[in-house]
């Protein structure tokens, strides 16, 4: 069994298909890259499945104490790629309180746009590259899903970035943020102790 938030889940049914193009001498690069694009697609396909199966249980369980309000999109990066998925907003027939019972389950919290790998990823990155390069970087392990610099600098800043990190990047460039933007940083000294994704290779 599954544990998942307050509902304890079986096996959820998820399949796909994966084709490819295939030329009639193909190279191991070629069929490599369209091998993994198509897996990426086909992830975030079985994700976008897995939350609406899991939002379907947890409503099922809530029935009676939850009024249906209306769906909202909500969109995350994955290490899919960007995923879209249409949940419902209830209203607690008690309390009167609307919330999303999907992003509860998940741990989803308010204001969040990217999984905890890619924010782990993020932010491994931003210990040792600028913003900027760090969003170059993210895009080339993420399959080319672009991020801008200033996003992934509020991204980072939600995500509680560790002090012992900002702090030498501001003595260094003693530039305080913009009312409206966000600090240049420079580079950073490596931080080994954040624990990198494996495969990520600091690049200076």
């Amino acid at each position: 069994m599954l544990r998942l938030g307050t509902i304890a889940l079986g096996t959820i049914p998820l399949g796909t298909r994966v084709e490819i193009q295939v030329s009639e001498a193909p190279k191991f690069e070629e069929l490599e890259e369209q091998i993994t694009e198509g897996l990426r697609s086909a992830g975030a396909s079985l994700l976008a499945a897995a939350w609406q199966e899991i939002e379907a249980r947890e409503l099922e369980r809530r029935y009676g104490e939850v009024r249906l309000d209306r769906r909202r999109p909500r969109t995350i990066l994955t290490r899919f790629g960007w995923v879209t998925v249409k949940r419902w907003s209830v209203q607690d027939v008690e309390s009167g309180e609307y919330r999303f019972p999907l992003d509860e389950v998940l741990g989803l919290r308010p204001h969040q746009h990217a999984s905890q790998w890619v924010l782990q990823l993020a932010l491994a990155l931003t210990a040792c590259l600028t913003y900027r390069r760090a969003t170059s970087q993210l895009a080339y392990l993420t399959g080319g899903i672009e991020v801008d610099h200033r996003t992934l600098w509020r991204w980072m800043k939600r995500a509680g970035e560790p002090e012992r990190i900002m702090a030498p990047t501001r003595e260094r460039s003693r530039i305080s943020p913009p009312e409206a933007g966000y600090p240049e940083i420079g580079e950073r000294e490596p931080a080994p102790s954040l624990g990198a994704p494996a495969g990520v290779v600091p690049v200076r």
